[in-house]
């Protein structure tokens, strides 16, 4: 190659870095708080998104944006109050959607926190965040520390948690609480061949739908039948009082604690209550959201397509012939026993506040 060639490429190659040395200028004189309004705030509220999408284009801004500033007493306090709110919505996110990135927005916010607090804005609502971010992380040590350290969070408490030495962390696993109050940390069984059936739970129209479901003796046996697993998603509370209330309420359709979603493939916990129908771990139906007897007739559909569902007792209760109805109960398969395969596979979940 000349030095002629040599030199005719060479624009090439600096013209595109000198395009984005520009870009980036720019962008950056846009200042940090109306940037996470416009860019962040305002997608999180798009709520004709799904969870994964928002957090897909939250994190790009997130990326573009904020991440290239590094948090120290030089900056304003609004501009650290924003990269606090930026990572704290991104941690939230990672409750549902790459949760193996949750560790750098939590230090990224307690950086903030830091900083924030050298130049004088210690506010209560940060400490908050920084500790609901490691509860739903399940970082309990530290957020056991926070409260022993931390006034604002006196109040707060997080009850012991026995973990088998056999659990497995990369495998579906939840919090199961007991009516004492006594926390265990389990995996979910091994799956079988069958019929099994998981609900996202944990909200008030999801305790509508089992008051509605154990009130109707056909759908509870076949709840029973497939071993029906109600769990709720992890968030920055951990209320196992709540847990307990609900079990108290409703002993048949006992309610567990998701430990981390990432291991629950083909679930979302972003939507409650969803209810999964899963036959060999294929996806049969699957049905969000609760409006009585509506989605009762939806989810009657499904467990009949699912060849679940016994109609036998509302037959006979509707009058008809006792005889065809056994012979017609004759013919069906044989209903499966088996747990909820989680691995494969309203309300929306507490995702992270506008701060």
């Amino acid at each position: 190659m000349t030095a002629r060639n040599f030199t005719t490429k060479r624009p090439s190659v600096w013209w595109p870095l000198a395009l984005v040395c520009m870009c980036t200028a720019q962008a950056r004189e846009v200042p940090l708080p109306e940037r996470y309004r416009t860019q962040i705030q305002a997608v999180n509220k798009d709520r004709s998104a799904s969870v994964q999408d928002r957090a897909e284009r939250i994190r790009q801004s997130y990326l573009s944006y904020f991440e290239p500033y590094a948090v120290g007493p030089d900056l304003p306090i609004e501009d650290l109050q924003a990269l606090f709110d930026a990572a704290y919505m991104m941690a939230g996110y990672t409750i549902h959607h790459r949760q193996s990135e949750s560790p750098r927005y939590i230090q990224r916010m307690t950086q903030a926190l830091s900083a924030l607090r050298a130049a004088g804005a210690d506010d209560e609502a940060n400490v908050r965040k920084v500790y609901a971010a490691l509860v739903a992380s399940r970082r309990f040590d530290e957020a056991r520390a926070m409260i022993a350290s931390e006034r604002s969070l006196s109040e707060e408490r997080i009850a012991p948690i026995r973990v088998p030495v056999r659990f497995e962390r990369d495998q579906p696993g939840y919090f199961d609480v007991s009516e004492g109050g006594e926390v265990v940390l389990r995996n979910v069984p091994a799956p079988s061949e069958g019929v099994r059936i998981l609900v996202v739970s944990g909200c008030h129209f999801a305790r509508d739908a089992a008051r509605d479901i154990t009130a109707d003796e056909a759908l509870s046996a076949a709840f029973s039948r497939a071993k029906a697993l109600w769990i709720a998603p992890p968030d920055g509370q951990f209320d196992t009082d709540e847990v307990r209330r609900w079990n108290a309420e409703f002993p048949t359709v006992r309610l567990r604690i998701a430990y981390l979603t990432e291991p629950w493939r083909g679930i979302d916990f972003s939507r409650i209550p969803t209810i999964y129908v899963l036959r060999d771990g294929a996806q049969l139906a699957k049905l969000t959201g609760w409006s009585g007897s509506e989605s009762l007739e939806q989810l009657r559909a499904a467990l009949r397509k699912a060849e679940l569902l016994d109609d036998t007792a509302a037959q006979l209760r509707e009058g008809t012939d006792a005889a065809t109805v056994r012979r017609v109960a004759a013919q069906r398969p044989a209903l499966p026993t088996a747990h909820p395969d989680a691995r494969r596979g309203s309300r929306a979940a507490p995702s992270p506040p506008s701060p």
